[in-house]
């Protein structure tokens, strides 16, 4: 019910704007996306935002608490837009992707200090206890092993992953390596965590537009998906990151101080 309220406040309070588009993302996942003081933030949010403004919306943020609990919201339709999504053909069922992705996103593997996790094949690592956020995807092919095998412990949060790897009850955190990066550095553990070499899998990460959005036409998703094509080469990635990252370590550093 809290959240229903939340999202008619939101909805009915911008109902005078017939161009408002309504976006949510992944609330842990810097410099991506991630959720601050009641808004969204990181380079994805100013990306879209940027977009929607060009093209003559207005940006409706709307935090919702959890990666799954976003993906729902759009898939319902509920939320115009989610960001930033993996490309799967499950969630091509409710979404719609643009052609090309506006970031890569490395998928890695993170241990404790010293630790080694040896696999050739994903079913490989059965032998191994993995932990992940709820409903994080890391492509087609990790998924389906992980469906078949159970691969994976799942949590809300990555500071919950990476506190349950420390206490030595998982050997080894799998998430997107700029969000791991970011939190791990934001929690001062870099000196008690790896990341293992190999790379699990390197995946695009998209905008996605609900199919059950009244915004999903024709129009509006050639006209969006080209804006922000424009504005990701216009700018680059790199670029966009660092001012994300920069503003992720401001926030650290002002919670240290307070």
């Amino acid at each position: 019910m809290k959240l229903v309220f939340i999202l008619a406040h939101f909805l009915l309070g911008f109902s005078s704007y017939s161009a408002d588009i309504t976006i949510t993302a992944h609330p842990d996942y810097p410099p991506i996306s991630w959720e601050s003081g009641g808004t969204l933030k990181g380079a994805s949010i100013k990306l879209v935002k940027t977009a929607l403004h060009n093209l003559g919306h207005k940006a409706v943020f709307v935090p919702v608490g959890t990666w799954g609990r976003a993906q729902l919201e759009v898939k319902i339709g509920r939320i115009d837009i989610l960001l930033p999504p993996y490309r799967t053909p499950e969630r091509e069922k409710y979404y719609s992707f643009p052609e090309k992705p506006f970031f890569m996103d490395q998928t890695v593997l993170i241990t404790k200090k010293g630790k080694v996790i040896k696999y050739k094949d994903f079913k490989d690592l059965k032998k191994y206890k993995g932990i992940a956020i709820f409903s994080d995807s890391f492509g087609d092919s990790f998924d389906k092993a992980d469906k078949k095998y159970t691969l994976l412990k799942r949590f809300s949060r990555t500071s919950q992953c990476l506190k349950f790897l420390l206490r030595g009850r998982a050997d080894y955190l799998i998430a997107g390596k700029n969000a791991a990066l970011a939190v791990i550095s934001k929690l001062g553990l870099e000196e008690q965590l790896d990341i293992q070499e190999k790379v699990v899998v390197e995946t695009g990460m998209y905008t996605a537009i609900s199919n059950k959005s009244v915004h999903n036409t024709k129009a509006f998703r050639e006209s969006f998906f080209n804006e922000m094509s424009k504005l990701v080469s216009q700018k680059s990635r790199d670029e966009v990151l660092k001012e994300a990252l920069r503003e992720y370590a401001i926030e650290k550093n002002q919670r240290l101080k307070d």
